[in-house]
């Protein structure tokens, strides 16, 4: 019998998190699903894990390429379940989300994606604000009610548009590939419903303005935004941004050197982002 869940993890240097991740599906009381795992790590260094977890549907996959949209649809191809998951591997599953989910889709047979919340072990919002009310996304209005670690895809939609390879982690254009997919969807005009009821924990990266790897992501991230920007024609926005960034350079100049070289580099990415294919 097949899956009625695909649980597709991308993952690369984490152990201690992927291990959390398991233990919180662990806990679920739904129990139809798969696990694809994409190990996009040296060979054998998640093979004690995956054994650690045995009574989980674990297939673990190692591949030898890096690239977190590359990855989710390579476990895609390799799934078999009638709704796709891509938790981060760095997330865990709060309170019965996969039997949340699922009664969901059983009493909206027309809503082809779910979203939900990130969350603080508090419970507040991570990663972005998130809306406080459900409602449907829109090509206008869908800020604030998905990230990618939230939402559950029924299949023929997720394999209809896919993820952009040249967007996200691991990829020049390290970001937006989630919002890539969004748009693409609502402009081919499947359904995709938020409620703030689904939640997922996922940590909040803490900002490092001094860090070089904070420099480095922020680079990458808003190559993706750039990119996504001028895919999607979002002129208006990518304006806006820049304009902001721009004007807010000097002043961090005088006032925190740290933040200007922080925004500097957040400009030459979204410079690079529009230069660089």
């Amino acid at each position: 019998m097949k899956p009625r869940f695909s649980l597709v993890i991308a993952t690369l240097g984490r152990v201690e998190q992927l291990r959390a991740l398991f233990k919180s599906i662990v806990r679920q009381s739904y129990s139809n699903f798969e696990i694809i795992l994409v190990d996009q790590n040296q060979r054998g260094m998640l093979d004690k894990l995956v054994s650690e977890f045995s009574s989980l549907n674990i297939h673990h996959h190692v591949v030898a390429f890096r690239g977190a949209a590359r990855a989710r649809n390579y476990g895609l191809e390799h799934s078999l379940g009638e709704f796709i998951f891509f938790p981060d591997d760095d997330c865990e599953f709060v309170n019965d989300i996969l039997q949340d989910v699922d009664e969901y889709f059983k009493a909206n047979p027309s809503v082809s994606v779910c979203a939900g919340r990130c969350i603080e072990r508090d419970g507040s919002d991570s990663v972005i604000q998130f809306s406080g009310s459900a409602s449907y996304l829109t090509l206008d209005d869908h800020a604030g009610k998905f990230v990618e670690a939230t939402m559950f895809f029924r299949r023929d939609a997720i394999t209809r548009v896919l993820f952009d390879e040249q967007l996200g982690v691991g990829t020049f254009h390290g970001a937006e590939e989630g919002r890539d997919v969004v748009i693409r969807m609502l402009k081919e005009g499947f359904s995709i419903y938020y409620d703030p009821r689904f939640k997922v924990y996922h940590p909040n990266k803490i900002r490092d303005y001094s860090n070089l790897d904070e420099l480095r992501r922020v680079f990458t991230y808003r190559c993706g935004f750039s990119r996504l920007c001028v895919k999607h024609r979002l002129h208006r926005e990518l304006g806006k941004r820049l304009l902001m960034v721009t004007c807010y350079i000097p002043y961090a100049a005088v006032v925190d050197r740290r933040k200007a070289r922080y925004y500097s580099a957040e400009l030459l990415g979204l410079l690079a982002g529009v230069v660089i294919p």
